[in-house]
């Protein structure tokens, strides 16, 4: 059962596409009046609002500029103050009209794509990158664009060459000739499969009432969207005990990116411990296939690929969002929701710590009875307290959010009693978030790990352990995502929705509202800004552009007043801690090889020149980079060696998948730099309090 009033979906920036059968009147009336009435910051639909959705419209269905032509966009215009008057009747003209135009649009350019690759490519051209990367200007008629497209492909081409030959092959014609042909054959097939998904005028309204509902929705702030049915209905049976998945759902940004949109605890991509929130999916493959590139293929094209093939085992490239790329295989398996759903391990060196990574902070959205991750971390404390462990980590990293009530409940694990944070509603209200649960089930120290990938539920927890001064809060400063948002299902008495059967609940769609704000007890809020931590640990992507506040249309952050009781622990020696870890990151070279990497990073230019030597040039440093980057944060010669906990290790004996998921895992540990350095500040604060 799907309950309006508790479904806080705190992940970060979705946006999910295909799946509505034809937009009416009805359906935008009562997505407007659900905005309305409650929304965080409800908008009136000036005529600058209502120009902007316009625009995100456009730019969603068409964002550079391949499908629409200037004239289109004259006509369209007619329409750009479509919803100033609460115009519903002109808003279906509106999307009725865009069908239209991309319909006819696709059904010509998908045989003109397919006529041009059936021409050699000339990989040695040596035309400007400027004048073949097409902008995201419109063209003035039909000739030009598909010139256009032409000069698309050919860059496609040529690119994809580069990367599949090895540059001793490139004077042999022979091979040259058969990888320029897989690669116009593979990019023929990629669009053909896109185009045919795309070919009926169903598909194209799916696709059109899908980015204008999101238009409006993503007006408002970017994490209220709306999505369409399958969308609901794929997930539920991602979470299924009675069908083999993998465990992972997608969505679709405003980039056209596929990216992980939530993971089923227990599942595969649970299990091995690689896959996050937000990950963008990069390239899919299964054992004795091609690899697919997914960066120009949309949901209903990957699902397609999902559902087209017989093997259970599926390899990915997910790029993280410090642009590490990173492998992973998954096999697909019975989802066990009783299963142990996160695994404690022991740092054994100078000191025991015990070792907890939570990829996202889940519960049973179908059943809020059931226990979920608070309940399963208090699980794995018991075994790590058997093991003797002197201190605990707790790894954020790249943990995307979820369950607020999860978030309250596990920071109650950690603190006696009293309030975590503040909540604050559409209508000033504010609403003090308790756990009531008398008692901690862990009191020693602890350090909590974040990075800019930790957002939403995590930064709340991280901030009230902060504010309560129980952990020491260690890494990258957070997303800054400190909103809530609630599913309701795009209808008039949408308030009344307790049906469990979604698929037949509601054919129209359900939109993802953000409701609440949240701040920290010391009144303000990690909204925007997120939770800096105590100690700053130096990282590439820091001046990277992949946080809250460079998002458009971002709530801002700002502060509350509430009379707040609770009783801080004694302060941390923060200013101790510090100071000895800037002396270990000064003299370390892995650091300050990570401080390089950002200026190494924005010299790397890419070839001027469409010619295949130039981009071989190119793509070798560009990989070098990669592969130097990916490198710097690994050490050899770490402090501590990471393992099972003793009760842990009989129960894996009898699960080899993972037993390897786990064992992988541990490698990767061991080597990680963060937290090597993680582990030293966790030593500093064991060592000062036991002098206390």
């Amino acid at each position: 059962m799907l309950n309006h009033a508790l479904i806080v979906c705190l992940f970060v920036f979705g946006f999910s596409l295909p799946g509505i059968a034809q937009v009416n009147c009805e359906q935008t009336s009562t997505l407007l009046k659900i905005l309305k009435e409650q929304h965080y910051a409800p908008l009136d639909y000036t005529d600058s609002i209502s120009s902007d959705i316009f625009e995100l419209t456009i730019s969603s269905v068409d964002p550079r500029g391949f499908y629409f032509l200037k004239s289109d966009l004259d006509k369209f215009e007619t329409y750009r103050y479509v919803l100033e008057d609460n115009d519903f009747e002109n808003a279906c003209d509106f999307t009725e009209f865009i069908v239209k135009v991309f319909h006819e649009r696709t059904t010509t350019i998908s045989q003109e794509v397919s006529e041009f690759l059936k021409t050699p490519v000339n990989l040695f051209s040596g035309k400007k990158v400027d004048d073949i990367d097409p902008d995201d200007s419109f063209r003035n008629d039909m000739n030009e664009l598909l010139e256009k497209w032409r000069l698309r492909l050919e860059l496609m081409v040529v690119e994809d060459v580069s990367v599949k030959i090895d540059p001793s092959e490139i004077k042999d014609e022979t091979v040259l000739q058969n990888v320029e042909k897989r690669a116009r054959e593979s990019l023929n097939l990629r669009y053909q499969t896109k185009f045919a998904l795309i070919s009926e005028t169903e598909a194209v309204q799916r696709i059109v009432v899908s980015s204008f509902f999101n238009a409006i929705c993503s007006r408002h702030d970017p994490h209220s969207m709306y999505f369409p049915p399958e969308d609901m209905k794929r997930f539920m049976e991602g979470v299924s005990t009675t069908r083999l998945a993998y465990g992972f759902s997608i969505a679709e940004n405003d980039k056209r990116e596929v990216f992980i949109d939530q993971i089923v605890p227990g599942s595969p991509a649970w299990v091995s411990n690689k896959v996050n929130v937000d990950d963008i999916l990069i390239e899919a493959s299964y054992p004795g296939k091609e690899p697919v590139l997914l960066n120009d293929l949309g949901i209903e094209e990957f699902n397609l690929i999902l559902s087209g093939n017989k093997t259970d085992t599926l390899n990915l490239t997910l790029k993280k969002k410090s642009g590490k790329l990173t492998e992973v295989q998954l096999v697909k398996a019975e989802i066990e929701q009783e299963a142990n759903q996160i695994e404690g391990l022991i740092l054994d060196g100078e000191s025991k710590v015990g070792y907890i990574y939570m990829p996202a902070f889940f519960t049973n959205w179908a059943d809020f009875n059931l226990k979920g991750c608070a309940n399963e971390v208090a699980k794995e404390l018991v075994k790590l307290k058997r093991d003797g462990i002197e201190g605990l980590i707790l790894d954020l990293r790249d943990n995307g959010g979820g369950s607020l009530k999860e978030a309250i409940e596990l920071a109650g694990v950690f603190i006696n009693i009293g309030p975590m944070a503040i909540q604050k509603d559409n209508e000033g209200n504010l609403v003090l978030m308790k756990d009531w649960n008398r008692g901690a089930a862990y009191n020693g120290p602890m350090v909590v790990l974040i990075n800019n990938g930790s957002a939403s539920a995590s930064e709340v927890f991280t901030a009230s352990l902060q504010d309560y001064s129980r952990a020491v809060v260690v890494g990258t400063p957070s997303f800054g995502k400190s909103s809530g948002q609630g599913i309701f299902p795009l209808k008039d008495d949408y308030l009344n929705y307790y049906d469990s059967n979604i698929e037949q609940t509601n054919s129209l769609g359900y939109v993802k509202v953000t409701k609440n704000m949240y701040y920290r007890l010391n009144k303000q809020t990690a909204q925007f800004s997120g939770v800096i931590p105590d100690i700053v640990l130096p990282d590439y992507n820091v001046a990277s552009n992949d946080y809250e506040r460079h998002y458009s249309y971002v709530l801002p952050g700002d502060s509350v007043e509430k009379d707040i009781r609770f009783s801080p622990l004694k302060a941390l020696p923060i200013d101790h801690l510090k100071t000895s870890s800037k002396k270990r990151i000064a003299s370390s070279s892995i650091f300050s090889d990570i401080e390089s990497i950002e200026n190494t990073w924005s010299n790397i230019v890419h070839s001027n020149y469409v010619h295949l030597d130039s981009l071989n040039q190119w793509n070798t440093q560009k990989n070098e980079l990669i592969e130097k980057t990916n490198q710097a944060y690994l050490i050899t010669n770490n402090s501590f060696n990471a393992k099972i906990n003793s009760y842990d290790i009989d129960v894996l004996k009898s699960d080899s998948y993972r037993k390897s998921a786990s064992d992988s895992f541990i490698k990767g540990l061991n080597s990680d730099a963060f937290l090597e350095e993680t582990y030293h500040i966790m030593k500093d604060l064991i060592h000062f309090k036991s002098k206390q």
